[in-house]
């Protein structure tokens, strides 16, 4: 778990679990922790990462190996990490990844969510 000092609430958030509380959309973390859209994407940035759409997607794709990891099967990944259509979510773990979701238990195992202390 990585947390990151929210500075306008003088939190400490674990991102991880806020941006899988917010679906992984960047307009419901924003909402969340009480900023805009653009204010989050401007600390992102601050923090040397690209993009809060990209790290949330990467967050969610880290998410659906630990439930492959974990046994789930393929639907039930991609439902729990939000996606509406299986192929859709395979065709992005494949694109993250280089492989299909069914040969996920070939990948080492992560758990760091991408935001940077």
């Amino acid at each position: 778990m990585i947390a990151l000092k929210f500075q306008k609430r003088n939190q400490r958030l674990d991102w991880e679990k806020e941006a899988e509380t917010a679906s992984f959309r960047v307009d419901k973390l924003a909402k969340r922790l009480g900023v805009s859209i653009r204010t989050l994407r401007r600390r992102a940035v601050r923090k040397g990462r690209s993009s809060v759409r990209v790290t949330l997607q990467e967050m969610r794709l880290r998410k659906a190996l630990l439930l492959l990891a974990e046994g789930r099967n393929v639907n039930e990944a991609s439902d729990a990490v939000g996606y509406a259509h299986p192929c859709d979510f395979t065709r992005a773990f494949k694109k993250f990844y280089g492989v299909t979701p069914s040969k996920a238990h070939l990948l080492p195992h992560e758990n760091t969510n991408g935001f940077p202390e």
